[in-house]
């Protein structure tokens, strides 16, 4: 019990390493983790948060409201809380979101110990109230999501066009297969004999066979310009092209 509480201690208080929290169900590691979030944004996420915006402001004037409003959105926006589906995404925000008001009003939060951040109550319970309207930049995602955001911050970066979409379950490529082969087709019977294409569908391979073939290539990674280099290269050949 004592290095259980030791470990527990250390999740709300060790921020300059990572730390692995490895426990059974049941046995609280969603209240801990809560509590280490809230932890860091009225404590040390607070502090460092206050720092950078008194570095930026430069002698501007601005309410004490106001001026904790900015620290409170510069701290929950830095943290970044990932887990594995949508379900966990929305307990662990809602839990975090009912810590913060519990603690602005003085509540006790499970597994958080107040008495440790070295910070005074009245504060503490001034910058978790300062929090609690600045909830909507916490972000708390599956590990999907947050990836897509990033993407979508940044899709130039990452080789995207900045209107991507992204084809959880298939649905959208299978359509553009379909029309793109529709449009191939088209084109190629209005060439007639001698037209690639039009001699495949000749020699008996249908259309339901060509978009199987792209599926593939697409789920493989083949691009059209490997294929337009040589389309019977070892890495073109590996199982798209032979399903013809």
């Amino acid at each position: 019990r004592e290095a259980d509480s030791l470990a527990r201690e250390r999740a709300q208080t060790v921020f300059d390493r990572p730390l692995v929290l490895e426990a059974g169900a049941g046995t609280g590691k969603t209240s801990t983790l809560v509590a280490r979030i809230v932890a860091w944004c009225v404590g040390e996420g607070w502090t460092r948060a206050e720092e950078r915006i008194a570095a930026s402001q430069r002698g501007e004037p601005t309410s004490i409201q106001e001026r904790r409003a900015r620290i409170a959105a510069d701290v929950l926006g830095r943290v970044v809380a990932i887990t594995f589906t949508d379900a966990a995404a929305a307990e662990m925000s809602a839990r975090v979101g009912g810590g913060l008001a519990d603690l602005s009003r003085g509540e006790p939060v499970l597994g958080f110990r107040e008495d440790r951040l070295g910070v005074p109550k009245p504060e503490c319970r001034a910058r978790a109230l300062a929090l609690v309207g600045m909830l909507d930049y916490l972000v708390v995602c599956t590990i999907h999501a947050f990836c897509r955001r990033l993407l979508a911050r940044h899709p130039l970066e990452c080789g995207l066009h900045p209107s991507f979409q992204v084809d959880s379950d298939q649905r959208l490529q299978d359509v553009v297969v379909r029309e793109t082969v529709e449009a191939a087709l088209r084109a190629a019977y209005r060439e007639g004999p001698g037209s690639a294409l039009f001699d495949l569908v000749a020699s008996g391979q249908g259309a339901a066979k060509i978009e199987e073939a792209v599926l593939e290539c697409a789920s493989r990674g083949v691009t059209a310009d490997s294929l337009a280099r040589d389309p019977f290269a070892p890495e073109a050949l590996s199982g798209p092209i032979e399903a013809l």
